[in-house]
């Protein structure tokens, strides 16, 4: 409760006995001449006197304890809604339905989950990430209201991390998912058509991440993913450079083998290019991860330490 309702509420109640004097100027007429209404001091007249207080002490008290029960649920959630909203999140990812009840399953990296099985065309996918962020920002909002009480049932400080983890995951899936991904031939059209420092300012502004660093995910894939685009635009401008851009097209035919110098840079840009591709490739398997977070936070929910996932549930 507010401390300055208690405070209030206390000084009211303390109050209104003196000198026989409720309240002044509420009522006119009478011999008084319409000024202030004063108590008898004869039995009767304090015995109305002490009801009048008794009344309005219980108004008072119900009045107060109506509002202090509003300004205590209107911020915070409980415990049960906050589970509630993560298992109709947990259940659409795993099967499609926004169900309330606990999960029931254990996680299984080999099973097809709703939200893998679901990783079609651009369209679905923005209809499937739009849907799983509504239900995912319900789960957090309601949790970050929930009282420092009802999180310590678990381990607050490691589920924040989760939760943290989970969120930051999802925001970078959204955007690489629901684009189309860019290939070695439209890093090649994007070239022949704008040259080297346009294209690498296009692409690299392709995936709008809005320079934001504290997303691990967001940061380390926009590392990886410059680097790939840099090795790419390399090759290119070598063959370029070397005569070997025709019309638009790389020719392969074309007499480079006496320029020791090209064959080495061409080398290690292809060499990079492997590397990083290795690296993006984990990026775009991401989902799953998602999915292995989601039984994290749910044996964490139960008060486990969500360590080891399958077989620990129940």
């Amino acid at each position: 409760m507010d401390p300055s309702y208690n405070n209030s509420f206390g000084s009211f109640g303390s109050g209104g006995t003196g000198n026989g004097v409720i309240f002044s100027g509420g009522v006119s007429g009478g011999d008084s001449g319409g000024g202030d209404v004063v108590l008898a001091s004869g039995s009767e007249k304090k015995s109305k006197k002490w009801a009048v207080v008794l009344l309005l002490f219980l108004v008072v008290a119900l009045v107060g304890g109506g509002v202090a029960f509003l300004l205590l649920g209107s911020g915070k959630t409980s415990s049960k809604d906050f589970r509630k909203d993560f298992n109709r999140f947990a259940n659409y990812v795993i099967s499609g339905q926004e169900s309330d009840a606990d999960l029931t399953v254990d996680y299984d990296p080999s099973y097809n989950y709703f939200f893998l099985a679901n990783q079609g065309t651009q369209e679905e996918q923005i209809v499937l990430y739009e849907k799983t962020g509504e239900l995912l920002n319900n789960f957090v909002d309601g949790y970050n209201k929930s009282s420092d009480d009802e999180k310590k049932e678990f381990d607050s400080e490691k589920m924040d991390q989760e939760i943290k983890n989970e969120v930051d995951l999802f925001d970078f899936m959204k955007i690489i998912n629901t684009k189309k991904v860019l290939r070695d031939s439209d890093i090649m059209e994007m070239y022949t058509k704008n040259g080297y420092d346009n294209t690498l300012n296009k692409v690299m502004s392709y995936y709008s991440f809005d320079g934001d660093q504290s997303n691990s995910y967001m940061r380390n894939f926009s590392e990886f993913f410059e680097s790939w685009v840099k090795a790419q635009l390399g090759i290119l401008k070598t063959y370029e450079e070397n005569g070997c851009v025709m019309d638009g097209e790389l020719n392969y035919t074309c007499q480079f083998q006496e320029n020791n110098n090209f064959l080495e840079e061409l080398s290690q840009y292809s060499e990079t290019v492997r590397l990083e591709r290795r690296r993006l490739v984990y990026y775009y398997n991401l989902p799953l991860n998602f999915i292995e977070n989601i039984f994290t936070i749910n044996f964490l929910l139960k008060g486990t330490n969500g360590g080891m996932l399958t077989g620990e549930n129940g």
